[in-house]
């Protein structure tokens, strides 16, 4: 569980440098522990949901208003550096 954590705290750092990243090779070594985050949070969801519309189930809580903080910027860094990070093929959970 601790490896998780690290790599679910992990990913912040990472997207932060993505503007400074401009080499095709360097995004995508940059995005690496972002992706890597997301599959965690994309089970962590299916995990804790159960089907359900937030990761508590029926009710939103602190996980989903957490996340949700982080979405309009991971939508500007998408379109500013031609990245997809939410992908429905790859965690459709977090992108409904």
């Amino acid at each position: 569980m601790a490896t998780n954590s690290v790599k679910l705290l992990g990913w912040f750092p990472s997207f932060c440098c993505l503007p400074v990243s401009q080499r095709e090779a360097a995004i995508k070594a940059t995005l690496e522990p972002v992706f890597d985050s997301l599959l965690l949070l994309e089970d962590a969801f299916k995990n804790c949901s159960k089907g359900k519309k937030f990761f508590g189930g029926d009710k939103i809580g602190y996980m989903d208003i957490a996340l949700g903080c982080f979405l309009s910027w991971m939508r500007v860094t998408e379109k500013m550096n031609n990245v997809t990070l939410l992908d429905e093929a790859k965690i459709p959970g977090l992108y409904k």
